[in-house]
């Protein structure tokens, strides 16, 4: 996560977006494996987290959605997309 005071951010690649600014002003902070920020954050949250140069979990998200569960639906052996 790549933070300016401002509560711009960019993530990942997109970071190309924030060189334009000088190199003391953005933050760059390590999101755990797994995580991203969510899209609803808070200036005030994203501030914050600037300040104590730390990401608040509470405003993580997964980085992808495993959908729902299916192997509790085939008997075991069995394929879970259904059989030919």
């Amino acid at each position: 996560l790549h933070l300016a005071p401002s509560g711009d951010y960019w993530v990942g690649s997109a970071m190309y977006a924030a060189k334009h600014n000088p190199s003391d002003y953005v933050r760059s902070l390590e999101l755990p494996v797994g995580r991203v920020v969510a899209d609803d954050v808070p200036f005030e949250a994203l501030l914050a987290m600037y300040d104590a140069n730390a990401v608040d979990d509470e405003y993580l998200a997964p980085a992808y959605d495993p959908g729902a569960p299916t192997a509790s639906l085939a008997p075991p052996g069995a394929c879970q997309l259904g059989e030919a």
